[in-house]
């Protein structure tokens, strides 16, 4: 089965080993725990994300012996068919979230140009903190000050915060009660299309 899974600017597994090259799999050999022990993965980009170490995204293949959570599996087989550090895909993504509830907010030009270029992101900047906090489409405001934050490359905090809860940011109602799901699943199509052509697939 087909999956993401995401690994640290430098390509090390959470134990510290390297991991392993392309095509090359990875097998367990005792019980399968999900979220313990065994080889983790998720069918959505976007869940996967929320464990991203760093920004090394793996399109990887998960052997038939497993177990499923809510936004997770864990593997006794897992094989890297295809990688790529996807930082400048990350980068258009945050502002594309942004861009989509854009609508929501009195957005001032500068970052709206921001958001379509990724041109002049101190003067987008300046604008932003020069807005009210307060009043409609905070949560479509605080997409837009996430995606003013350079992505670290590596930081595993940056990546999955940035990204993750930006995406989700970006779906939420003022009220913070409950979240767009089709507004989500278009945002894990975008940015699986993206990283996949970007990686030449």
């Amino acid at each position: 089965m087909d999956a993401w899974h995401w690994l640290s600017h430098d390509q090390t597994l959470r134990g510290g080993a390297p991991a392993p090259p392309d095509d090359v799999p990875l097998v367990h050999h005792g019980p399968l725990v999900l979220r313990g022990a065994g080889f983790h993965a998720s069918v959505g980009i976007l869940d996967a994300m929320k464990y991203a170490p760093g920004p090394v995204v793996c399109r990887v293949d998960v052997g038939e012996e497993r177990l499923g959570g809510p936004d997770k599996l864990v593997a006794r087989v897992r094989t890297i068919r295809w990688r790529i550090d996807a930082t400048a895909v990350l980068e258009r993504f945050l502002r594309r979230c942004a861009e989509d509830v854009a609508h929501l907010w009195p957005m001032p030009g500068p970052v709206r140009r921001f958001l379509a270029s990724g041109a002049d992101r101190d003067a987008a900047v300046r604008a932003l903190a020069e807005c009210a906090s307060v009043g409609p489409g905070r949560a479509a405001r605080a997409a837009a000050a996430q995606a003013l934050t350079p992505v670290d490359a590596g930081s595993a905090c940056s990546v999955a915060g940035s990204v993750a809860c930006l995406a989700r940011w970006a779906a939420w109602d003022d009220a913070g009660d409950e979240a767009d799901s089709e507004l989500l699943a278009r945002q894990s199509a975008r940015l699986a299309a993206w990283v996949t052509e970007a990686a030449g697939r």
